[in-house]
């Protein structure tokens, strides 16, 4: 945001020096790729270049001499902006004037839309004028949006897990973790209905409702399941029901329709709830204020907790017959996908469930034996810690660790055990449940990639495929501390593309895209793999070398120039041009340490010069 700030700054200086000489100004606004307005004492737009009517959908003659505020800001903003103006039109000065902020714009066809706005003012006769340099945020927008979002979907799942283990209250659980998905859903309801008596009866166990929704829950009991055959057959073939518009929904599902529509429900997004691999009920949410099309993301938010809950079930169902007798309890928990063991205080196993065979051990393998020798040597030291601080503590144990089983080869577990004691009191060992966590680790980790690869889409520029001015940036200062500690030389390269405009206006744009594709191509050639290359504006590039040695500025310049003019002589010419290109470069000395920021404004200077040189010298030919 601040090297923005500053590149914003230094333009809205030079229109000020420039406004004297009005071609000079008009020729510099139409270069840059940002809207620039400018309004006069009044409020009424005075300049609007060529990236305005591109943003904001206005052209010149349809905005000049308008009040700005009623075309590009939203009605609720109005009073604002007046108030704020008066100020500004006598005194040059305001909240918003000297800083980059974020806003809300408005374009021609009323559509509202985010933009990043640098506010200066500028006194022209006697009275003050703003101007204004702003640009179109919406896909940086959207992508934080998303980002955000797949972050809050890996927090809300992994509160939601967390939830599960140890000692809980199940219908706490449920109930809490229903509220999370039904609020990063934006749903009206989360509800779990729960089948009985062989799936002949169903109820609605559980539900959440968003503020001024009316809850259900108490008229969906008892309800026989033969009452929704069309409902009943999707679940039973384990298919997920997706209701965009339940007034759409097919005629062999009327009984259905009938229901949902009586509870005003207007789409829904279901999933079948399974418990120790047989159906138990579902696990959905709806919306009562409008029809839409449920994302992928909210069936994977149904999918996850759906399989959270239904092992939150399977382990309160077998707590319950615990408390029976014990025979109950071994009976109901060999027959979970859960590992029941009791051991003593020093870790031997004296007890394990017949279940670690799935796995490849064999039950006589592992009881009488230290269970920390099977854990994966990584995990051993942590596990250790972890139980000893269990026997020391007295507390409930809960550990995770990898396993590498004989027949599945590297598996997640968790463990959950209960302090076992004597009849003094005395620690002499645990019980309890180890559980295979793998697909849920593997399904963190995906979302964890999935997080990364969208803040890396974040850095790159869309036509080149080389970073953009965020990821230069980003990259740049983290190899100036790295080359400040190992005072170690850099060079920073800026490039402009000459005569861009002229390309863009007799051959189009198009062409104009292939001329700035085939520049990152030029200094992907001239450059390491391990140099930073970027475009960071419309036609400019800049490029961080890393390693330095045995280089300088003179033959970085000429090997450039080498495989330009390459370039210009192989390549096929359906448009008659050449690519001529300007470059200025930096060095950074780690005795007189600098910021990248200066390095950059130091090359983009020398870059100018070259550039002002080869017109002095086409001149000079003239």
């Amino acid at each position: 945001m601040e090297d923005t700030k500053k590149t914003r700054e230094q333009l809205i200086r030079e229109l000020i020096e420039l406004r004297a000489s009005d071609e000079k100004f008009k020729t510099l606004c139409v270069s840059v790729q940002d809207a620039v307005i400018m309004i006069d004492n009044k409020g009424n737009v005075v300049f609007w270049n060529k990236a305005a009517e591109v943003i904001f959908g206005y052209t010149e003659k349809e905005i000049i001499g308008k009040k700005m505020h009623t075309l590009l800001v939203p009605q609720r903003h109005h009073d604002t902006f007046k108030n704020g103006f008066i100020k500004f039109k006598k005194t040059g000065t305001g909240s918003l004037v000297g800083k980059t902020i974020e806003l809300t714009g408005l374009r021609k066809d009323k559509t509202e839309f985010p933009i990043e706005l640098f506010l200066s003012a500028v006194k022209i006769k006697g009275l003050w004028h703003a101007i204004g340099i702003s640009r179109d945020i919406t896909k940086r927008k959207k992508t934080e949006e998303t980002i955000k979002r797949k972050l809050e979907f890996e927090k809300m799942i992994s509160e939601i897990s967390s939830r599960f283990i140890g000692i809980y209250d199940i219908d706490k659980a449920i109930n809490s973790s229903l509220a999370d998905i039904g609020n990063l859903s934006a749903a009206s309801r989360a509800y779990l209905f729960l089948f009985r008596e062989d799936g002949a009866i169903m109820d609605n166990t559980h539900e959440w409702c968003a503020k001024g929704v009316q809850a259900e829950i108490d008229n969906l009991q008892n309800l026989p399941t033969d009452m929704f055959p069309w409902w009943m057959k999707k679940l039973s073939n384990k298919e997920v029901i997706h209701i965009k518009d339940v007034s759409r929904m097919p005629i062999e599902a009327k009984m259905e329709k009938e229901i949902l529509e009586s509870q005003g429900i207007k789409s829904l997004l279901v999933l079948p709830l399974y418990v120790k691999g047989k159906s138990a009920g579902f696990i959905g949410f709806d919306n009562v204020s409008e029809t839409e099309e449920w994302r992928n993301e909210d069936l994977s938010i149904l999918r996850m907790s759906s399989e959270i809950i239904g092992n939150g079930i399977v382990r309160e169902r077998a707590e319950k017959a615990l408390l029976e007798s014990e025979e109950k309890y071994r009976t109901v928990v060999e027959k979970t996908g859960d590992i029941p063991y009791v051991m003593d205080d020093k870790a031997v196993v004296s007890y394990i469930g017949p279940q670690v065979e799935k796995y490849g051990f064999r039950v006589e393998d592992i009881v009488d034996r230290n269970f920390i020798e099977i854990i994966y040597t990584e995990d051993k030291e942590k596990t250790i810690k972890d139980f000893q601080k269990t026997m020391q503590n007295g507390i409930e144990a809960i550990t995770t660790f990898r396993v590498e089983t004989p027949k599945m080869g590297i598996r997640y577990f968790e463990e959950n055990g209960r302090i076992l004691r004597d009849d003094e009191g005395q620690i002499i060992g645990l019980a309890g449940i180890i559980r295979d966590i793998t697909e849920r680790k593997r399904a963190e980790e995906t979302l964890k990639q999935k997080v990364k690869e969208a803040r890396f889409l974040s850095l790159i520029d869309d036509l080149t495929g080389l970073y953009n001015r965020r990821g230069f940036f980003t990259l740049a200062e983290q190899h100036l501390k790295l080359s400040r500690r190992k005072k170690r030389e850099l060079l920073v390269v800026y490039v402009d593309v000459d005569q861009l405009k002229g390309i863009n206006d007799t051959l189009g744009h198009r062409v104009g895209s292939l001329a700035l594709i085939e520049t990152g191509n030029i200094l992907k050639e001239t450059f390491r793999e391990s140099d930073i290359i970027a475009r960071i504006g419309g036609d400019e590039f800049v490029v961080l070398a890393i390693e330095t040695s045995g280089t300088n500025p003179k033959s970085i310049a000429a090997r450039f120039q080498k495989n330009l003019e390459e370039h210009n002589s192989r390549r096929n010419r359906p448009y008659k041009y050449n690519l001529s290109i300007s470059l200025g470069i930096s060095r950074y000395d780690p005795k007189n340490p600098c910021s990248i920021d200066e390095l950059v404004d130091r090359a983009d200077k020398l870059m100018y010069k070259e550039k002002r040189r080869k017109k002095t010298e086409v001149r000079a030919l003239q």
